[in-house]
């Protein structure tokens, strides 16, 4: 199996995701990767679940000091 040393992910002062949107190996997926809409869709897709986190983390602040 093969590991790399993610240090950003090691510290656990400092938040962070590691994202695997695709293969450069697999040749349809490296193609895609090439073309800016499919970047811009992989970055978007991100975004929105970085923001929809944020969003139920909120809710779930408010409700625990509602109790």
């Amino acid at each position: 199996t093969e590991q790399a040393a993610f240090v950003v992910l090691k510290s656990p002062s400092i938040p962070s995701v590691l994202v695997e949107t695709s293969f450069i190996t697999n040749p349809n997926e490296e193609k895609l990767l090439g073309t800016t809409a499919f970047r811009h869709k992989i970055a978007t897709a991100i975004a929105n679940g970085i923001m929809s986190y944020f969003h139920w983390f909120d809710n779930q602040k408010a409700h625990s000091k509602r109790r």
